[in-house]
């Protein structure tokens, strides 16, 4: 019965997950006064949101496996407290640089590191997820 709503939950998540990938990809056609170097950031950013989504839907399929759930869960607060902890960071430095009106300006280097520190983080938690799970045996791939 658990294991039914793990999966709706899962489920649940994933589409809120695409929803928001969606959202990202439509930002990047904000106005046509933005620079190119703009959309370039902002297609690293939504790049690196939707690795750390990814991340997400990974780690909700994972919860519903018995073998590892105790692993899982510490591996997706480690994530969440990372991924929480940077983006803060980012979207601070990126409000107090310019307090929301930088659209028509050029990326900052901030943009920049923030962007690649966003997927960076989707990218080793993916492997670390991965890595745990073939360690530990993921019985969906052996079937």
């Amino acid at each position: 019965m658990a294991d039914k709503h793990v999966k709706k939950i899962a489920k649940t998540g994933v589409i809120v997950c695409l929803l928001a990938i969606a959202g990202f990809s439509l930002s990047l056609f904000e106005s046509k006064y933005a620079p190119p170097l703009r959309y370039a950031a902002n297609c690293l950013m939504t790049i690196a949101f939707g690795y750390n989504f990814y991340f997400l839907f990974n780690w909700l399929r994972a919860l519903t496996q018995p073998n590892s759930r105790w692993v899982t869960v510490f591996v997706g607060v480690a994530w969440l407290v990372v991924f929480a902890a940077v983006s803060f960071v980012v979207a601070a430095l990126g409000f107090a640089e310019c307090a929301g009106g930088c659209s028509a300006q050029s990326p900052s280097a901030t943009d920049w590191y923030g962007g690649l520190a966003i997927l960076a983080i989707g990218v080793v938690f993916n492997g670390l997820l991965h890595w745990l799970r073939s360690f530990l045996g993921d019985p969906i791939r052996s079937r």
